[in-house]
């Protein structure tokens, strides 16, 4: 895949390295829908107590008027029923987050950051929750919503639910993680404008009252702004939105390979690559970013020859963007999930 040319782009130079890595992100997420799609991975394949039931079913998807899932669970198939919804919700969860985020991503390369901004809301402070809610617990999302007649009960922005996100956060990332921001204060506090609301209240209304992001007198929120103060927020949106997609990419990534049934070969390449090109965005020597990874106990196989890569130069590249074989320099770009390594054998 290609980056856009940078040329074309109304970005300034010191924000390049973050907008790769939340490109490099939105590639990702569109290389496992296309292989989810191109691989029926929302598929769940039924083995039928009986012909009859057989014949049920069959019938069932003839008549669009009735509930197959509901079938489903009153015939005894429910872990059939739950493992469809779990594949069926993610991919569509990830979707819905592609349409956003996306288009949030692009908007800002055009230079309207706060049109950018106001779309992050739906995709990082529902959306993501629901991902979150599904990779923490998802038996109790998916009997809520196949199960319970009240949408509220699963309504994870009400007020008896929000708890929970919170609790998924922690439970994904717990409070010890090494990490500079806080995932779940930046996507929903209220006491500080540097956060998600704190943006989403000023570019979403004109005046704004609460305690922290009150509108200054005689002023207008962001009607009133200057090269400073859009640049200044320009960056606040490329580096706070690739602390959470550093955050938001891992976790889609452990779902879909368990969906996937990836090598773990492939999942740990795939890990390290998402990891390198965060911390390449975020300025983390390449020194410092080979120690907390370990980079010297994991060789990168050549898919073509069977050959282990373990060079400090090929690993530079790697993060960047590509792999290159050092025996017969076959060459992969890294700038995408990588399928390529799902066929190595490994000898035991």
């Amino acid at each position: 895949m290609e980056i856009d040319k940078k040329e074309n782009l109304k970005i300034s130079q010191e924000f390049l390295p973050f907008y790769d890595f939340l490109n490099y992100c939105r590639f990702c997420f569109l290389d496992m829908l296309e292989y989810a799609d191109k691989k029926h991975l929302s598929m769940e394949a039924i083995n039928y107590k009986s012909d009859a039931d057989r014949m049920a079913s069959e019938n069932i998807c003839k008549n669009q008027k009735q509930n197959l899932d509901q079938w489903l669970l009153d015939n005894g198939y429910k872990k059939v029923a739950f493992n469809f919804y779990f594949k069926h919700l993610f991919f569509s969860l990830l979707v819905d987050f592609c349409n956003y985020y996306n288009a949030s991503l692009d908007i800002a390369s055009n230079g309207n950051i706060y049109v950018a901004w106001s779309l992050l809301r739906k995709p990082l402070q529902e959306t993501l929750a629901y991902i979150e809610w599904l990779y923490v617990d998802k038996e109790e999302l998916i009997s809520l919503m196949m199960e319970n007649q009240d949408v509220s009960s699963y309504e994870i922005m009400n007020k008896k639910n929000r708890w929970k996100i919170k609790k998924h956060i922690q439970m994904i990332q717990p409070s010890i993680s090494s990490e500079k921001m806080n995932i779940y204060d930046f996507r929903y506090s209220y006491e500080n404008p540097l956060t998600l609301n704190g943006i989403l209240q000023a570019t979403n209304h004109l005046i704004t009252t609460r305690p922290y992001l009150k509108t200054s007198p005689s002023g207008l929120n962001f009607v009133f702004e200057n090269y400073d103060s859009i640049h200044r927020n320009t960056g606040f949106y490329y580096t706070s939105l690739s602390y959470v997609m550093k955050y938001a990419i891992e976790l889609v990534m452990k779902i879909f390979a368990s969906i996937a049934k990836l090598s773990d070969y492939t999942i740990t390449v795939n890990s390290l690559n998402a990891m390198l090109k965060a911390y390449q965005a975020l300025s983390i020597p390449y020194e410092r970013a080979k120690n907390l990874i370990d980079l010297e106990q994991m060789p990168i196989y050549c898919p073509a020859c069977g050959q282990a890569n373990n060079t400090n130069e090929m690993w530079i590249n790697f993060a960047h963007s590509y792999f290159e074989c050092n025996k017969c320099h076959k060459k992969i770009n890294t700038f995408q999930y990588l399928f390529d390594f799902e066929d190595i054998i490994f000898n035991r």
